[in-house]
């Protein structure tokens, strides 16, 4: 019977996917790089997980999507629109990866 526990245990937890934060914000800064861009946001629902002001993009194979997300936020940046932007992790003491957004 233990054994039986500890085996759906360990089935239900293999089937747990990651959490990602949401942040809801409007773009105050847009920086751009040739293999990233970076961006501030101002009005956030939340603070950032990092500990800094910074969420980033890096142009790389886990990006794909690297020029159209530049144009979301550019978009976003010009207009003063709200964002939402979804991140997947720290990239450095102060910076969050944004793994997509979208304007609403």
């Amino acid at each position: 019977m233990k054994r039986l526990v500890v085996a759906s245990v360990l089935t239900l937890l293999s089937f747990q996917a990651p959490a990602f934060e949401r942040v809801h914000a409007k773009v105050s800064k847009l920086y751009s790089e040739s293999n990233r861009f970076t961006l501030v946001v101002a009005d956030s629902d939340i603070p950032q997980q990092c500990g800094g002001v910074f969420y980033e993009v890096y142009r790389d194979e886990a990006t794909p999507h690297f020029k159209e997300l530049y144009s979301l936020a550019l978009a976003a940046f010009t207009s003063k629109a709200n964002v939402e932007i979804v991140v997947k992790g720290c990239a450095d003491v102060d910076r969050a990866v944004i793994d997509h957004m979208a304007i609403y």
